[in-house]
């Protein structure tokens, strides 16, 4: 696996210092984290705000979303974006805790093979492996510890199990 893991996840807290009453700033993600927390009375964001949560994080870090829930009858794409000439084909994983084993763990051999199929359709409809770039499938893991939201962006977190795919390097 190559790629950034747990080593460089990006770990955010509350930042309300109670012995001067002052709260630093958050960036975007952490404020659309906390309205995505706060809605549906109280209820923790999964699922599409665990989507929204991962759009967010990528843009604030220069991606260009090209395409959101991509489906086909082979497979399903949670995010398409493209950064310095790759295109990346994103998982999303949400997950309160380690409980049920790491968001990364979760993305079985199955599932990997149905998010390569939906890129292979993605590509020949876009060309953009006919035009020279380069593709990788990348897992962006968003935990949710008591409130304490991290985000692990994992680049070329596994290699498709469909050819013609080659890995990005």
């Amino acid at each position: 696996m190559n790629g950034s893991g747990e080593d460089e996840l990006v770990k955010r807290s509350s930042r309300f210092d109670s012995s001067d009453g002052r709260i630093s700033p958050k960036t975007q993600s952490e404020k659309r984290a906390e309205r995505a927390s706060a809605k549906g009375g109280g209820r923790r964001p999964t699922g599409e705000g665990g989507e929204f949560l991962a759009e967010c994080y990528l843009v604030e870090r220069g991606y260009e979303i090209l395409c959101r829930n991509y489906v086909t009858r082979r497979g399903e794409i949670d995010l398409i974006v493209r950064k310095d000439g790759v295109v990346a084909f994103v998982e999303v994983r949400f997950r309160h805790g380690f409980g049920f084993g790491s968001p990364v763990e979760s993305v079985t051999r199955a599932k990997r093979r149905k998010i390569s199929l939906a890129a292979l359709e993605y590509d020949a409809a876009n060309g953009f492996s006919s035009r020279g770039m380069a593709l990788r499938f990348d897992i962006l893991a968003i935990t949710d510890r008591g409130g304490r939201i991290t985000f692990a962006h994992l680049e070329n977190a596994f290699e498709s199990s469909v050819r013609p795919f080659s890995a990005a390097g």
